[in-house]
């Protein structure tokens, strides 16, 4: 976990913001409108995790080599692919606009009431019927709905977004902690001196 006797960085605070849209992406998944403005805010602030980073450590010694490399993966990530696309789209073009697959389960729970029909047929052919009148339950009839909201993008229904996002932020987190780890003290340095 990150230490709070390390320098919070540009890139962290940055890391926050995008994880503050995700939370809020996950919130409110049935607002429609809530939802698909989060979700622009958050491909904006984690796509910028990146950018940020390379403009808060490119005078640290080391970083570029280390930073090529990490880029190297970024780019060979489909799902890091896929944020980089969302994000020009949301930027440049036009708000990206998500799917929704909403599941409804409804369980009704009724009481029933107890009555006993009895009916008697005699060898000559009559009948005889007798009911009991019914006892009503106690309990009422409840019910019980649950409503389940997953968003998907179009050219990607493989996951839903509130995943997606989830996996494509841990996998900046690790990139961001790993730069801090390795970067921070010579970042004091370099802007102390």
């Amino acid at each position: 976990m990150h230490s709070e006797s390390v320098m919070k960085t540009n890139t962290r605070v940055k890391l926050q913001e995008a994880k503050y849209f995700l939370e809020q992406m996950r919130s409110k998944p049935a607002d429609r409108n809530s939802f698909q403005c989060n979700l622009n805010a958050f491909l904006s602030a984690a796509r910028s995790i990146t950018f940020v980073m390379q403009t808060e450590f490119s005078e640290v010694l080391d970083f570029t080599e280390w930073y090529v490399q990490k880029q190297f993966e970024l780019k060979n990530s489909k799902k890091m692919i896929l944020l980089n696309d969302k994000r020009v789209l949301t930027i440049h073009k036009k708000s990206v606009k998500p799917r929704a697959h909403v599941k409804l389960s409804i369980n009704e729970h009724i009481g029933l009431t107890d009555s006993v029909k009895v009916v008697i047929r005699r060898a000559n052919g009559t009948t005889e019927t007798t009911e009991s009148k019914p006892t009503p339950k106690k309990k009422p009839a409840v019910s019980d709905t649950v409503t389940q909201w997953k968003w998907y993008y179009d050219d990607y229904p493989q996951e839903d977004i509130i995943t997606l996002s989830e996996e494509q932020l841990a996998t900046l987190e690790t990139l961001v902690t790993d730069c801090e780890m390795l970067f921070n003290n010579k970042l004091s340095q370099a802007t102390s001196g």
